[in-house]
């Protein structure tokens, strides 16, 4: 799928859950609890989320294949849901900044990235976060 979407899967770079655990402890607590979750819509309670399931690939059933369409959700799957997104960007920037602050500093120096705009956008997003949480509704 991804070359038919003109993706140089030669240049994807894999990392096996044992190193990711070795290496990157925090990201591989983010991954456990990202899996556990979808784990609960993908074998154990796949009911729940049948009704917001819609097809992306002609090819697959959405038994197989599917995206979540949140507008059909209930409240508290899609607060769930956002908070998994909100957290990948955070943690997508956060990784960027600190490779950029690591081993690309020049493109700070030189103005090519804005350091201000990195750091404004990752307190956007624990804006946000703090404002779903005080949403009033609990995600399981």
């Amino acid at each position: 799928m991804l070359t038919s979407e003109g993706y140089n899967t030669e240049k994807i770079y894999t990392k096996s859950i044992a190193k990711l655990a070795k290496e990157k402890q925090e990201l591989f607590g983010v991954y456990i609890s990202m899996y556990c979750e979808g784990s609960e819509y993908e074998h154990s309670n796949r009911g729940r989320v049948a009704s917001f399931r819609e097809a992306i690939l002609d090819e697959y059933d959405t038994d197989a294949v599917f995206k979540i369409e949140l507008g059909k959700s209930d409240l508290t799957t899609w607060k769930q849901v956002f908070n998994f997104a909100l957290l990948n960007v955070f943690y997508g920037i956060d990784a960027l900044y600190s490779r950029i602050e690591s081993r690309d500093k020049h493109l700070f120096d030189a103005g090519m990235i804005s350091e201000q705009a990195m750091a404004r956008t990752l307190y956007m997003i624990k804006e946000l976060t703090d404002k779903l949480d005080a949403y009033g509704v609990e995600t399981s």
